[in-house]
């Protein structure tokens, strides 16, 4: 049983990946609704990260209608498997709130950045290892829920830069903003430091 559940994990992953082709236009013209498909192919066989996936195209109203509800859903099953992107688009949303939806809270978003930190820590899905860092910097250098840190808030930033541009040099260009804030926030923590 157990080499049939690694053919299923290994299938599922193929139709994942299948899937980033058409959402991201690598190979085959850039498809959403086609994404989706795969992505719902996948998810139905197990696959967390094509979870976190359908609930961006929901999310941006991409290859479906824009359903906040349903992402903040598919953001919930994938990160309960444990899937890093999960983890981080609930903490955004308890980070920014959303109305109707969920109230802003900031303890709840850090618990969850604080979770998708441990799994990066272990190794998984080091792809978003950049994001997470990010949000742990954004919240050491403000001491949101927890002591203000900039050295950390620095060191996470720095982190969270170098990621990015490894991202944007293997073609991930939508990570560009990301990179600003990154570099911006080690600035200013740099600045701080330094007066």
């Amino acid at each position: 049983m157990s080499n049939q559940n690694e053919i299923i994990r290994m299938e599922a992953e193929t139709l994942a990946t299948i899937g980033d082709a058409y959402y991201r236009g690598l190979g085959v013209e850039q498809n959403y609704g086609e994404a989706l498909k795969f992505y719902q192919k996948a998810a139905g066989m197990g696959n967390a990260r094509s979870l976190s996936r359908i609930g961006l195209c929901h999310e941006q109203g991409f290859g479906t209608k824009k359903d906040i509800e349903a992402a903040f859903s598919c953001y919930e099953d994938a990160s309960e498997q444990g899937d890093v992107f999960g983890m981080i688009k609930l903490g955004d949303f308890y980070r920014d709130g959303v109305p109707h939806l969920v109230q802003k809270d900031v303890q709840t978003a850090s618990e969850y950045y604080l979770d998708a930190l441990e799994q990066v820590q272990y190794g998984r899905d080091l792809w978003y290892a950049p994001d997470v860092y990010l949000r742990v910097a954004g919240f050491l250098k403000d001491g949101i829920v927890t002591e203000k840190n900039l050295h950390s808030a620095y060191d996470f930033y720095i982190s969270a830069a170098e990621g990015f541009m490894n991202r944007i040099e293997n073609g991930d260009l939508d990570c560009a903003d990301s990179l600003d804030l990154a570099e911006e926030g080690a600035a200013e923590c740099r600045r701080i430091l330094e007066q």
